[in-house]
């Protein structure tokens, strides 16, 4: 029904990329190198509202050619288009988690309780975020791969100290190899394409931006004023004789 349930599945499985690397993603992220053809994102935070865990997690990703043929490029042209520069600007910036990915988290999690996937026993199991755990399991697995061939796909810190500081970063034509030899063949991918379904939804959604920045400037406003009001408390109670500390409604 959106972009961000089509999409996220999608990418998930096949760059492994954490949910809120994918939420944040803006069109530029999304680059092809002159010199090869290859197209390939890059996870970075040089935007003020992305975040990425740890300093390994900048990285380049090529695109399996999966992505590509199910059609990632042409929804990047129909968003650009449409003039957004958000992979998916449909997303509200949460104050709190410091990220976009609290919606497509909460419906997917819904969404895999009704048909059965996830029970209720499974808080913390079986989420969106099993896409990224099933790539990483498949070049360990079924690939057979050193953590050090994927490590710089999947932005983890290498364990290998000559690794870590005495090898230079993976080449990306290496990288698209690994990343091609990854077949989930139990699902079939030529049944699922992007044809332009999104493009009226952009549309509509581009009419009503001014309401949507509108109520985006308004959480920020109350998200300011709630920790400006946090931060007097503490200042308060910080100044504040020891006895009254313990009084934790002061």
């Amino acid at each position: 029904n959106d972009p961000y349930g089509f999409w996220i599945p999608i990418l998930g499985i096949f760059t492994g990329c954490r949910v809120s690397e994918m939420t944040q993603l803006r069109l530029t992220d999304f680059v092809q190198r002159k010199d090869s053809g290859i197209w390939y994102v890059h996870i970075n935070e040089n935007e003020e509202t992305k975040r990425l865990k740890g300093e390994h997690g900048e990285r380049i990703i090529p695109l399996h050619s999966v992505l590509i043929d199910v059609g990632l490029l042409k929804y990047i042209g129909d968003v650009n288009a449409a003039g957004f520069d958000m992979l998916f600007p449909m997303l509200n910036w949460d104050g709190l988690k410091k990220n976009f990915s609290k919606v497509p988290m909460a419906i997917f999690a819904k969404y895999a309780k009704n048909v059965g996937v996830k029970l209720d026993s499974d808080k913390y199991d079986k989420t969106i975020h099993c896409f990224r755990h099933n790539l990483i399991d498949y070049f360990k697995q079924e690939l057979g791969l050193l953590q050090e061939r994927y490590y710089e796909i999947s932005g983890h810190r290498h364990q290998s100290i000559a690794e870590e500081y005495y090898t230079s970063p993976a080449r990306l034509d290496k990288k698209k190899e690994i990343i091609d030899q990854v077949k989930f063949d139990y699902i079939d991918w030529s049944a699922i394409r992007y044809t332009g379904f999104f493009k009226h939804w952009l549309a509509d959604l581009k009419i009503n931006e001014p309401k949507i920045l509108e109520r985006r400037a308004e959480i920020k406003r109350k998200k300011k004023a709630h920790d400006e009001a946090k931060a007097a408390r503490e200042a308060r109670r910080a100044e504040a004789p020891e006895s009254i500390k313990r009084n934790k409604s002061f």
